[in-house]
């Protein structure tokens, strides 16, 4: 199966989030925005968790660039 840049985009999201939860996990203490940043890539890892578990990433995503840079 060709995959396309959503699917990339999403495991490099997922993994960038899980690295940043092991990172936030080792500190004794978090200060409000970090606790934020872990939130919200532990909500990033459920939802897509969900997805694939729905098949909702399954259909293949419209390509718009034949080139797309994502910052």
């Amino acid at each position: 199966m060709k995959r396309n840049t959503r699917d990339i985009w999403i495991e490099q999201l997922k993994d960038k989030s899980e690295t940043i939860l092991k990172y936030l996990h080792r500190k004794p203490e978090l200060n409000k925005k970090e606790q934020e940043l872990a939130d919200l890539c532990a909500g990033f890892i459920y939802l897509t968790a969900i997805c694939e578990d729905k098949e909702y990433l399954d259909e293949p995503d419209n390509e718009l660039f034949e080139d797309v840079t994502i910052h």
